[in-house]
């Protein structure tokens, strides 16, 4: 039977195919790099990163990284605690005031984005008072997402016999400025005064004698008038009537 189709068949078509390895290499290697937004460890880490970008370099450094030593004695990749250095701030500049907690730093679901009281930007946690903040930055929970262990280094032999030895150094240098202090020193007494200038001081003080008499003189007068304007006033019948008429002010 013939056909009567008019395209001519191809026997060399074939179905597509992919390297299966080569793409498999490829996903592994993208999701490597991907990372999961909703993690909370990935959170806490952009947290800390943000913290210590607005910080700067002269806050603190997160993720304290041990030395190699350290490393060999705690096998950790974390410092040891060390002592603050630095003054708290934020405990007594912060009271009566309001601080705005942007969004990515309270993004977490276990944190409420509104709260009273101090706000640890570290932990991302609301502290009721200051003496629970203080409390809380001192304490393991925040000391560990600084980046430090909760190990402390301890001290060599030698170190302890420089520190004893500074310690002595300092007190020996108090003792002695204590006595230099307490030498007696020469008392040089005041210049005698000249006689021009005792002159000059009796004359000053002879004049104010004068006008303060004058001031009593001129007071004693003005109290003699009123008394002698008060007998006149008692002599004159009329004195009353011409007072309540309004011509007491004119002469006679």
């Amino acid at each position: 039977m013939a056909s009567n189709t008019s395209y001519t068949k191809n026997v060399n078509v074939e179905r597509r195919t992919w390297d299966k390895e080569k793409y498999a290499t490829l996903a592994a290697a993208r999701a490597a790099t991907e990372v999961d937004v909703d993690d909370p460890a990935y959170e806490k880490e952009q947290r800390l990163k943000k913290l210590k970008e607005e910080q700067g370099d002269g806050g603190p450094q997160h993720f304290k990284v041990a030395s190699e030593e350290e490393k060999k004695v705690t096998g950790s990749e974390r410092a040891y605690l060390k002592a603050r250095t630095a003054k708290v701030d934020g405990i007594d500049s912060l009271v009566g005031t309001t601080t705005m907690v942007a969004e990515p730093v309270s993004a977490s679901a276990a944190v409420s984005k509104n709260g009273v009281g101090w706000h640890c930007k570290v932990c991302d946690c609301y502290l009721k008072d200051s003496m629970t903040y203080l409390d809380h930055i001192n304490g393991k929970k925040h000391q560990r997402n600084l980046g430090y262990s909760m190990r402390v280094e301890k001290n060599t032999t030698e170190q302890v016999d420089d520190h004893l030895e500074s310690l002595i150094a300092l007190k020996k240098k108090s003792k002695k400025r204590k006595q230099i202090s307490s030498e007696p020193t020469e008392i040089i007494p005041p210049p005698s005064p000249s006689p021009d200038s005792d002159s000059e001081e009796s004359a000053r003080k002879k004049k104010k004698e004068e006008k303060w008499k004058r001031k009593k003189e001129e007071k004693e007068r003005k109290k003699l008038e009123a008394l002698a304007k008060e007998e006149e006033e008692d002599d004159d019948p009329m004195a009353e009537m011409k007072k309540m008429m309004g011509f007491g002010s004119f002469g006679s």
